[in-house]
């Protein structure tokens, strides 16, 4: 795993796809918000983006107050 991608589950995608690999940021603890990461340099057909988002794993996130 290319170390500047800490989650396996992108770096796999990235590595897969020939994207230029980056350290996605993370939505700050409790924020109940959601950061996405649009990965450059993937083969042309191949693109790559990462959600993350703080809450748990559930089948719609959405962000806080919009419940």
């Amino acid at each position: 795993m290319d170390p500047r991608v800490t989650h396996p589950v992108p770096a796999r995608f990235v590595r897969n796809n020939g994207c230029t690999p980056q350290n996605p940021p993370e939505p700050a603890q409790g924020s109940l918000t959601h950061r996405v990461t649009t990965y450059s340099g993937c083969s042309a057909g191949y693109p790559v983006a990462w959600a993350a988002f703080d809450e748990g794993h559930i089948p719609a996130p959405q962000d806080g107050g919009r419940r």
